[in-house]
């Protein structure tokens, strides 16, 4: 069968794996090796379309003819090319978005369920009742006949005249004088009072809360965009600390490229974006790079495995990339600064955009969009 097949010749892909069980179950068939070269084919020469599904966050690239993804949109290309750079921009802004949606929603949850809790507490309390008259019952009887209350005495038998006058015993606290046991019997009233008014504000907010939160739970659930998880994010005050930083949120302010469909290349749009690429996003083994004695735009290659080496094949087109945004763009080669971000200093009063550096070495590249470099939008 098909899965004895993919163990013999491992070239063949799951997707191809699911496509075949899709088409045509999972039995073994003499026909086997043909309709496997019948999707092969596909492969290669039929349009590719790219599968998105929102609500997962999922993306996927596969041949037009191939039916296994969910999808909620699909765009159709008739090259591989396309296809693959639209996949990629996709992938990255739809996980990016899927990301923040999963530490929204989480929050939101915990929210919740604390609220709830609140909601449950604050019933309890609510339905024991006010007790503020039957204290104040109490301290005025105590009051009246406080010549009755002995020193020492643990209660007190007295008439209730608001009862036609039944006999009821009163607890002292025997180690207090009557007068004390009668403010005693006062304060629970006014407490009483206070606790079960704050109680009904408290629902009342709560409440409110609850609902509020259950109207930003649907808005994350139904938000495609990520400025709409950003929005989100701001209005409930969410520290991104879950997976996630909040200089991350910065990204979407620079140009964004994706290098050999791994590493992440940000680059400035004029000086004060410059400045806040690199003093504000950049971390501190980041690779930041400048075309030499030239302005143009400071460009960060982002670092994310510090014991991984980045190829220098990377690294000459992230300078390409640093010479093609500047003023030396039309340069037939150029000289492109590169050095760690930690040894890019901005002091006291450089102009915007201005930076020193401590140490730098030197690429010579032709200005350039590189093979193998895709630009990413976020919208």
């Amino acid at each position: 069968n098909i899965d004895s097949a993919r163990s013999q010749f491992p070239i063949i892909g799951k997707e191809i794996t699911h496509e075949y069980k899709s088409r045509f179950g999972d039995e073994s068939s003499p026909l086997l090796a043909n309709r496997l070269e019948k999707l092969l084919s596909e492969i290669r020469d039929i349009s590719f379309t790219v599968f998105l599904e929102n609500s997962s966050g999922s993306v996927h690239l596969s041949p037009a003819t191939f039916s296994i993804f969910p999808f909620e949109e699909k765009e159709d290309f008739s090259s591989l090319k396309e296809a693959l750079n639209y996949f990629l921009r996709k992938k990255f802004t739809l996980e990016s978005a899927f990301s923040k949606k999963k530490i929204i929603l989480k929050f939101i949850e915990k929210e919740l369920a604390k609220l709830a809790q609140r909601l449950n507490s604050i019933k309890t309390r609510l339905d024991r009742g006010n007790r503020e008259a039957e204290y104040n019952k109490t301290a005025n009887l105590l009051l009246i006949n406080i010549y009755k209350a002995k020193h020492g005495a643990n209660n007190v038998d007295v008439e209730d005249i608001y009862d036609e006058n039944k006999i009821i015993s009163i607890k002292l606290d025997p180690k207090l004088s009557a007068k004390k046991n009668v403010d005693i019997y006062f304060d629970k009233s006014k407490n009483e009072r206070i606790s079960y008014a704050k109680a009904v504000e408290m629902k009342k907010k709560a409440e409110i809360d609850f609902y509020k939160m259950k109207e930003y739970q649907l808005k994350a659930e139904q938000a495609v965009l990520i400025d709409e998880y950003l929005e989100i994010i701001k209005d409930l005050k969410i520290k991104m600390d879950d997976g996630y930083k909040q200089k991350d949120d910065l990204k979407i302010k620079f140009k964004h490229y994706i290098v050999d469909e791994k590493y992440h290349v940000f680059v400035g749009k004029d000086s004060q974006n410059n400045d806040l690429l690199t003093t504000k996003f950049a971390k501190q083994n980041d690779y930041w790079f400048h075309a030499r004695s030239v302005s143009g735009s400071h460009v960060v290659l982002r670092i994310d495995n510090t014991k991984e080496a980045v190829p220098k094949t990377v690294l000459k087109k992230t300078a390409s990339l640093a010479a093609f945004h500047s003023k030396a763009k039309t340069a037939g080669m150029v000289q492109v600064s590169y050095t760690f971000k930690k040894y890019v200093v901005k002091k006291k009063g450089m102009e915007a955009g201005k930076v020193s550096l401590l140490k730098e070495d030197v690429l010579i590249v032709k200005p350039e969009l590189p093979s193998g470099c895709v630009y990413v939008s976020n919208e």
